[in-house]
């Protein structure tokens, strides 16, 4: 058994793990290094702490006596036992195959994430937008209502909407003479809905591309953020040349939003 002299028994544990104490030391440091790095160069900092703890194990000198079988006293040439190198040397191998893996396998493995990527990415952008289904909206007008002709033509027709609710939204407008009068040719809208960008900023906004319709529809708003959806009401807007419509905050978390109708002559 190795005797040392030293009456510092702190100091005394330390000399006889290096092993564990040099790991303590490299965690720490290594934690430091992943807050501002990441942990790449935490399992780096590790990798290197433990090299240079084994390579110390190799190197340190005997600095006490060693008790032989027979019971003499010999100076021992290695400070540390073949089991404490063997320690040094798995944790430091284990280390670096980390290490390696970290650092090597983001570059072999980077072109199929990207390609990857770029196929989510495609399913995505492709993806055709989802909206309400027309057979759940309350009061539709009947196909006589709708092939009424309107008071104003609809290409004479330009809404005026805005949103105050403060919330940012879509606006959904069901046409419902194109339920009643679909277009089957290939180049023509194949649903009756159309969406409106809504910001929440107040501003006034015009549309004023009104074709093949006589004015009856409904209106949803969808939340951005949640993709709530909310019906509202079902009206005819070709009463007159400059109609406007105005989405407002309620308050109320089943009915959040109202919307209220009006006309103005022209801004």
């Amino acid at each position: 058994m190795v005797q040392h002299s030293s009456d510092n028994k702190f100091i005394e544990w330390i000399e006889q793990h290096p092993v564990w104490v040099g790991v303590l030391v490299n965690i720490v440091i290594a934690l430091l290094g992943k807050e501002f790095l990441g942990w790449n160069v935490f399992f780096l900092i590790l990798f290197l702490g433990s090299l240079i703890t084994t390579v110390y194990v190799f190197k340190a000198q005997g600095e006490g006596l060693i008790e032989t079988d027979a019971g003499e006293s010999l100076y021992c040439r290695d400070k540390y036992s073949l089991r404490t190198r063997w320690i040094s040397i798995g944790i430091t191998v284990l280390l670096a195959i980390i290490t390696i893996a970290l650092f090597i396998c983001p570059f072999v493995f980077r072109d199929n994430e990207l390609n990857r990527d770029k196929v989510v990415t495609v399913k995505v952008d492709d993806r055709p937008p989802t909206y309400p289904d027309p057979a759940g909206i309350i009061n539709p007008p009947v196909q006589d209502q709708v092939d009424q002709p309107p008071v104003i033509p609809a290409e004479d027709v330009n809404l005026r909407y805005r949103n105050i609710s403060g919330v940012e939204l879509k606006l959904l407008v069901y046409d419902w003479y194109y339920h009643y009068h679909p277009l089957h040719e290939p180049l023509a809208p194949k649903t009756g809905w159309r969406d409106f960008e809504f910001s929440s900023s107040g501003s006034w906004r015009t549309f004023s591309d009104f074709t093949r319709s006589t004015g009856h529809y409904t209106f949803y708003v969808r939340e951005k953020e949640t993709d709530n959806c909310y019906q509202l009401k079902t009206k005819n807007i070709f009463d007159s040349q400059w109609p406007t419509l105005t989405i407002k905050s309620t308050g109320d978390k089943k009915r959040p939003y109202a919307i209220e109708f009006g006309s103005e002559d022209q801004p």
